[in-house]
């Protein structure tokens, strides 16, 4: 106390409490984190209080990821390669609530175990790393007229990183360039990291992709390593596809070959006409080029090999 500018009194009072084991416990679980794909990971909490305790799963009755509870990845130094928000919103003690808030409830003295979740591992992550669980509060009765809120917490345990045995490798593309009217064959094979050696029998996913949407087409290479695989454009589709032959547990997308295809679209694609005698009429062409395609002195033609009979019909002309 401060009674007077200048004067201080204390009052001290000696005592002893009770200390227990009142901490929550927070254990974190993974299994194989893939270089350049993901690995799964999930976790266990145990109350060990005497209260029931709440944390948030999922948003929107489950349809949104919790903005409370967040797996992540560190390197050696803190920095943040990876993270994943908790998104669970079924399972055994999982509870959904009015105001669209999914809950983990955990009994005094029970263990909630959350849903297996696939984090992703960057291509450039170090073989050893730091996985994270944090939650940002600890609820009792979440949502409701008498909620208790309690500051969490952060756990993390130490995990390494594997790489696959192999991948694959894109050898050819054949033809590089198609206007669409005949099919791309893609020929690769599957490649052993350490020594480049070819892998026989070995599954592959092909990824093929244009403007952000991509097909995976799953294979298996030969008694040889190799594969081909041959590719039919969409008569809709134009543009340059990036080509990647990958391990079926990587999620990375590199660009390991590419190939074009080109179109001239023309509209309109036919036209019939019915005219009177000694009448001029002009027809409107449009003609537009397809993404990445290149079109140079383009003209309209009138030939006579394109006719019946491969003649002109007499009494008719154009310009």
């Amino acid at each position: 106390m401060t009674p007077n500018p200048g004067e201080t009194a204390r009052i001290v009072r000696h005592g002893e409490i009770q200390v227990g084991e009142g901490m929550l416990a927070l254990q974190l679980y993974n299994e194989e984190l893939i270089r350049g794909g993901s690995g799964k990971v999930w976790f266990t909490l145990q109350n060990t209080g005497e209260a029931e305790i709440e944390i948030v799963t999922a948003l929107s009755h489950g349809n949104k990821a919790s903005d409370e509870a967040v797996f992540t990845l560190l390197d050696a130094d803190g920095n943040l390669l990876s993270t994943l928000p908790m998104q669970q919103g079924l399972g055994a003690s999982v509870v959904n609530l009015s105001n669209g808030k999914s809950v983990a409830r955990i009994a005094a003295g029970a263990i909630f175990e959350s849903a297996p979740v696939q984090i992703p591992v960057p291509a450039g992550a170090p073989d050893e790393l730091t996985l994270s669980m944090s939650l940002a509060n600890i609820y009792h009765h979440c949502g409701g007229d008498d909620q208790l809120v309690m500051r969490g917490f952060t756990s993390t345990k130490a995990v390494q990183i594997i790489e696959t045995d192999y991948t694959g490798a894109i050898t050819g593309i054949s033809p590089p360039v198609t206007s669409g009217l005949q099919d791309v064959v893609i020929s690769g094979r599957a490649v052993l990291r350490d020594s480049q050696q070819s892998v026989p029998n070995a599954p592959l996913n092909l990824i093929i992709s244009l403007n952000g949407f991509e097909r995976k087409i799953s294979l298996t290479t030969d008694n040889a390593g190799n594969f081909t695989h041959t590719f039919t454009p969409l008569a809709s589709e134009t543009g340059t596809y990036k080509v990647a032959a990958l391990h079926p547990d990587l999620l990375e997308r590199p660009v390991m070959a590419t190939f074009t295809v080109t179109k001239v679209a023309i509209q309109p694609a036919n036209i019939r006409l019915n005219m009177p005698k000694n009448y001029q009429q002009t027809i409107p062409v449009q003609v537009t080029a397809g993404v990445d395609t290149q079109v140079h002195n383009l003209r309209l033609s009138f030939d006579e090999w394109d006719q019946p009979a491969n003649a002109f019909a007499q009494g008719v002309t154009y310009n």
